[in-house]
């Protein structure tokens, strides 16, 4: 399995901040908690790891190869779309990274700066609706259809 960067995290200064952490201030649905267990699909899970530069817990796909961890990026994406009830579009595509290679990536901006920055309990839906539709073929399309009609309007 190989571990990705995804560009969203939850932002913090504090240094100690972990997933139980999180879970235990700021999630009180037993399905939404930050554990591997509520956030994998058919090859992939997702892991919550402290970020210095980013000053946050980074969300992290661990994957067995490149295209699963762009899938469930994709479907992150337009799950955000469908909870935030909003088009993200302006926040332009973005792809996964290898894990430790973000100095070496072009448009690093893509990835740090605040775009992806996110400090509500609503992220951990998100991941809880990829893995949904990394299940489920009609919901995935759903969620990449809606996503695209709210850029179409």
């Amino acid at each position: 399995m190989n571990k990705y960067h995804t560009g969203y995290y939850l932002t913090s200064d504090d240094e100690s901040l972990t997933a139980e952490t999180i879970s235990d201030q700021f999630i009180e649905e037993p399905y939404l908690k930050l554990i591997p267990s509520n956030y994998c699909g058919d090859g992939w899970t997702i892991e919550w790891i402290f970020n210095n530069h980013m000053k946050g817990l980074e969300f992290i796909i661990d994957s067995k190869t490149f295209e699963i961890a762009q899938n469930v990026l994709c479907n992150v994406y337009c799950a955000a779309a469908v909870i935030d009830g909003t088009s993200h579009s302006e926040n332009g595509v973005h792809y996964p990274h290898k894990y430790g290679t973000l100095n070496q990536v072009q448009g690093l901006d893509l990835i740090i700066k605040p775009k992806y920055k996110f400090c509500s309990s609503t992220v951990p839906s998100y991941f809880y609706l990829a893995k949904l539709a990394s299940n489920d073929l009609k919901l995935s399309n759903a969620i990449v259809k809606y996503k695209l009609s709210t850029e179409i309007y």
